[in-house]
């Protein structure tokens, strides 16, 4: 999301000291208000509101390819796990995206439902690169 910033980030404090993150909230979508007519998000110029680092920090949304999230893991000490987390992307979101889809209300608006299931389609496929 590119309203993913610190704020939107809490953990909860559990016994022994330990301290997952909470679930996310108050998260939206882009891709619903993405395009390059008048009044829309420019792709090419949507930026997230925290930085992925490779040689530098990046914050373009279609810039963003594999190789600086596994930098960005590197970086916080979670490199071992980064390529199990994208492989489960990977391989889970097409199924996903299928369930959602066949899920949704009848009603639920397609101007919305649309653009974010291909969406993430398409950020899933950035992710093989």
């Amino acid at each position: 999301a590119i309203d993913g910033h610190a704020k939107k980030f809490s953990v909860l404090i559990e016994p022994e000291g330990r301290f997952p993150l909470t679930p996310l909230y108050d998260v939206l979508s882009a891709y619903p208000f993405m395009g390059n007519r008048n009044g829309q998000l420019s792709p090419q110029k949507t930026k997230m509101a925290m930085a992925v680092i490779g040689e530098n920090r990046h914050y373009r949304w279609q810039t963003i390819l594999r190789h600086h999230w596994q930098s960005t893991a590197a970086h916080a000490d979670f490199a071992s796990e980064i390529e199990g987390v994208i492989t489960e992307l990977v391989e889970q979101t097409p199924r996903v995206l299928d369930e959602i889809a066949n899920i949704l209300p009848a009603d639920f608006p397609d101007n919305v439902a649309a653009p974010i299931l291909e969406g993430l389609g398409n950020a899933v496929t950035a992710l093989t690169a």
